[in-house]
């Protein structure tokens, strides 16, 4: 995994190619109401219609993973808590990570927010060691890069 200090999801580039896979955390009640999730609704309106009907009917929490892709962008929208706000849960990060990782293809390159460190209320150090395991635990080709944005993540613990 790469750790990037700072960037922009929506505009990362790595190794002269943009990378238009994103990953990012959300609740399972539906609701992308704060933070990177409330942009990707704006940006994504799509995306989010899918997502609060897979929140509706249960297949997220079940899934653990929504991909979505129009054509061009691919969100994965990854379960990593129940009810919005501080309650990311470190063992739902990682279920949600291996289901992501098994759905993309080898090769594939995913950029991702430091998925539940600020709202979220996890550590940066507890989120690495827990994607990192997943990336190994799959030995796929697939490489994840988090920005670690310290402006909106807590970073010591």
């Amino acid at each position: 995994m790469y750790i990037i200090q700072e960037g922009d999801v929506f505009d990362y580039w790595f190794e002269g190619k943009k990378v238009a896979n994103i990953a990012h955390g959300c609740n399972a009640v539906g609701l992308m109401g704060a933070g990177i999730a409330k942009t990707i609704a704006g940006n994504y309106p799509d995306n989010y219609k899918a997502y609060k009907k897979a929140c509706n009917n249960g297949s997220f929490v079940n899934d653990m993973v929504l991909p979505w892709s129009d054509g061009e962008t691919t969100i994965y929208n990854l379960y990593t808590q129940f009810q919005p706000g501080n309650n990311a849960k470190v063992h739902l990060i990682h279920m949600a990570v291996c289901a992501m990782i098994e759905h993309a293809n080898g090769g594939d390159i995913i950029v991702m927010p430091a998925i539940g460190c600020g709202i979220g209320g996890l550590y940066l150090h507890q989120v690495v060691s827990v994607i990192s395991q997943a990336e190994k635990q799959f030995n796929k080709g697939v490489e994840l890069h988090m920005i670690a944005n310290y402006k909106a993540g807590r970073t010591e613990g």
